[in-house]
């Protein structure tokens, strides 16, 4: 539950204001792809990576095969924050180049 509430208040807000610099058409396509063919792509490594894990080091409750899971873990909140702040330095690209249309 707590990851369902972790996703929709951060990473779907932070993957919608990717968008609003789009015209329809583009923002139509892309979030076509990535709802379609990175989604799952994305669940299908993470279960990759799970089954390797268990083929690895025996167990995911073991103290071994804790660490793995837990780098992973680690490694894509990081690159969530630069995606993060990524995102936000668009918006505020976007936003300076439309404050000087007007």
């Amino acid at each position: 539950m707590i990851a369902k509430s972790a996703k929709y208040a951060f990473f779907d807000s932070t993957k919608e204001m990717m968008f609003i610099p789009l015209d329809d058409e583009s923002k139509g396509v892309g979030k076509a792809a990535i709802e379609l063919v990175a989604y799952r792509m994305a669940k299908s490594g993470g279960s990759f990576y799970l089954q390797l894990v268990i083929l690895l080091w025996g167990s995911v409750t073991t103290g071994f095969g804790i660490v793995p899971i837990a780098a992973a873990f680690f490694l894509v909140m990081v690159l969530w924050s630069i995606y993060a702040y990524t995102a936000a330095l668009i918006m505020d690209s976007h936003k300076a180049r439309n404050a000087h249309e007007f």
